[in-house]
């Protein structure tokens, strides 16, 4: 048997042997490149079998820097001969062990003139060319080859990559792919347009915006549609300013094609890049399409909320009457809108927020889909925390007894429902005299049985301790013994529900809390046993929850109650403000602020130098994360201005520009 033969045979037991003859395989073949490289290569030129080639082509790197220039030359010769009459796929990995020769020195243009058909010549640029090596007879080449070659693409896109930084004096390139893209509506050329676009000249750039107009126009189906979104998005990004007559174009165009994503974004992209934007967002409003709205909310919200102050109720009238699909994109709209009409410095109306709560709140309530009913609820949620107690405290006669109601008998909306009367209750401060209802539903909820329904009944039920001083003493503890029950629960959400209950009652009830130190114990038992990789999104929830309650613990506790857990909290929270799952590093960093404000500086703990260099790793780690950086800040302000940190520690300069301007 020749080397040749050998190397067929192990590559087809490779390819079509079971796992125990496909390892056995492999192994063969690594056996035989340590022996000898130089045959394997040999024997995989002259076979073209595909698996050997892609084995070559993933090995050769390696053994290059030990041949000689001679020898490098060679190989590239029987490589390019090697692709006379091959497939598309062996050219292709014979071309990536030309590629892996470039260093020992490689013709390109020589390699070019070898190949016999478009296709591979094709193939070749895309793989080959660069800078020194794009020449205008390159060009000029590739043009002719244009029109029908699937490859041509490929080679035209890797041009136009090297064009960019190494821009040729004169070329008709750019032209031809606005030409061809034109006359034949090809899809592949046309998908150039966007990449082409920064080496466009004016009149190229109009004459394609003219062209993808008119299919969005005449044919919003087409698959073109999503070049022209592309194309547009990229058109709009590049100008400082678009003309109101160009708007005026584009605009109905691109609403016509709004079921497309690309065009959305293009939508957004114009809209923000607009002269004229008063008159887009008009535009958009009367259309009433809410993908558009959210849109354009996003890129214009001044505008959106100069020119409507009723937008908000709008859109929320709108969503009985809606699909399925349609409400989930009303939801998204409103959440968008939300953050457009919330308090900023500028406009401190929030009435149409104020306005558009109630009837948010009957939504709510109807819906039936789970995917809408959480979207909705979330709404909600943020809507109020935007505002103030004195601003939702007047919509509690409107909310709470509908909202009440829908407790009993339970749906599959219950969750979100107690979660949307958590927020409004802890936003207003008060449930307005309707705790005693409340207590009544929501005992039944958190006894039932249910996981979801009584963690969410339990979190409600410790938000209403909490802000209500009147609360019947019997709900109080029927609330005290499910939590104590729920911390040993398997379900995590139950036990994440406890401890959320816990961080509540701790500040509400501190030592007199029945249990705190068993409370306190699982806390540690949730953060001792954490895994450092990868958990379920439950069992991280379980962990800030933990976290937080530690913190809890320190503000809520007297110093003599903390004690004891004092040492082993500042332990585990220093370890989890390095933990290499960052969301955990926040909390664990506010607990730690909350820990060391109760502690004289007189005496400071002995992990303090543990906490500094765990903040100066968070500094210097690039996080980009807010609440990192924010929870950052706050931890080194309390450090300095509690006396932990003198002028005179090697750290004060870094820790202080820290607090003077946190990275966001």
């Amino acid at each position: 048997m020749n080397a040749t033969e050998w190397l067929v045979g192990v590559c087809e037991r490779g390819m079509n042997g079971d796992a125990q003859t496909r390892a056995a395989a492999e192994r063969e073949m690594q056996e035989g490149w340590a022996r000898d490289a130089d045959m394997v290569v040999g024997a995989a030129l002259a076979s073209k079998h595909l698996l050997a080639v892609i084995y070559v082509a993933n090995h050769i790197q390696g053994v290059l820097a030990e041949w000689g220039q001679d020898k490098v030359r060679n190989l590239q010769g029987v490589v390019v001969s090697t692709m006379h009459g091959c497939s598309r796929p062996v050219t292709k990995q014979l071309l990536r062990i030309l590629e892996a020769t470039k260093a020992q020195g490689l013709d390109v243009h020589a390699v070019l003139k070898e190949l016999e058909t478009p296709q591979q010549w094709c193939s070749a640029v895309a793989q080959l060319i660069d800078g020194p090596t794009l020449t205008s007879n390159v060009l000029q080449t590739l043009e002719r080859h244009m029109e029908g070659i699937e490859e041509a693409c490929e080679a035209v896109e890797a041009v136009l990559g090297v064009m960019k930084t190494n821009p040729p004096q004169h070329t008709t390139l750019i032209d031809t792919i606005c030409k061809t893209s034109l006359l034949t509506r090809r899809f592949e050329t046309a998908s150039l347009l966007p990449i082409a676009l920064p080496l466009m000249t004016p009149a190229q750039i109009t004459g394609c915006l003219e062209w993808l107009l008119s299919i969005l126009n005449s044919d919003p189906d087409s698959a073109l549609v999503s070049v022209a979104g592309s194309y547009i998005k990229e058109y709009a990004q590049l100008q400082s300013g678009i003309p109101a007559q160009h708007v005026a174009l584009i605009l109905p165009a691109l609403i016509k094609a709004r079921s497309d994503p690309l065009c959305i974004e293009a939508l957004k992209e114009v809209a923000f890049k607009s002269q004229a934007k008063h008159d887009v967002v008009k535009t958009i409003l009367e259309t009433g399409h809410l993908s558009c709205l959210t849109a354009v909310a996003e890129a214009c919200p001044h505008e959106v909320r100069a020119v409507s102050v009723k937008l908000p109720m709008q859109v929320v009238a709108m969503i009985p009457n809606l699909g399925i699909d349609e409400r989930l994109a009303a939801v998204e709209c409103l959440d968008v809108l939300r953050s457009v009409y919330a308090c900023d410095a500028e406009d401190e109306n929030v009435a149409p927020l104020i306005e558009a709560v109630p009837q948010l709140v009957s939504c709510l309530i109807a819906e039936k889909e789970a995917p809408v009913t959480s979207g909705l609820a979330a709404v909600v949620q943020h809507t109020v925390q935007e505002l103030s107690s004195d601003d939702v405290y007047p919509l509690l006669p409107q909310v709470l007894p509908a909202l009440t109601a829908a407790l009993n008998p339970p749906s599959p909306s219950l969750p979100y429902i107690l979660k949307a009367i958590s927020a409004i209750g802890f936003v207003a401060g008060s449930f307005g005299g309707f705790q005693g209802a409340l207590c009544e539903g929501l005992g039944g909820v958190i006894c039932s049985g249910n996981a979801e329904e009584a963690g969410a009944g339990l979190e409600c039920g410790g938000s209403l301790i909490a802000v209500e001083e009147e609360v019947p003493e019997g709900f109080v503890t029927g609330c005290v013994q499910s939590a104590a029950k729920y911390l040993s629960a398997q379900d995590m959400h139950l036990t994440c529900a406890a401890l959320s209950f816990y961080c509540k009652m701790i500040l509400v009830r501190g030592d007199d809390l029945p249990g705190v130190g068993e409370v306190l114990k699982m806390a540690f038992e949730v953060l001792n046993s954490a895994d450092p990789s990868e958990a379920s999104i439950e069992r991280r929830k379980m962990e800030v929850k933990a976290l937080e309650l530690l913190g809890d613990a320190a503000a809520g506790l007297s110093e003599q109650g903390f004690k004891p857990f004092m040492d082993a909290a500042g332990s585990v929270l220093v370890s989890f403000a390095l933990h290499p799952y960052i969301p955990l590093r926040a909390p664990s960093m506010t607990s730690l602020e909350r820990l060391l404000f109760s502690i004289p500086s007189e005496s400071p703990p002995h992990w303090i130098s543990h906490v500094i260099a765990a903040i100066k790793t968070n500094i210097l780690f690039p996080v980009h994360n807010t609440h990192t950086s924010s929870a950052v800040s706050l931890l080194s302000e309390t450090l300095i201005f509690n006396g932990f940190l003198l002028e005179s520690h090697p750290d004060f300069v870094l820790l202080k520009s820290c607090v003077s301007s946190p990275s966001d």
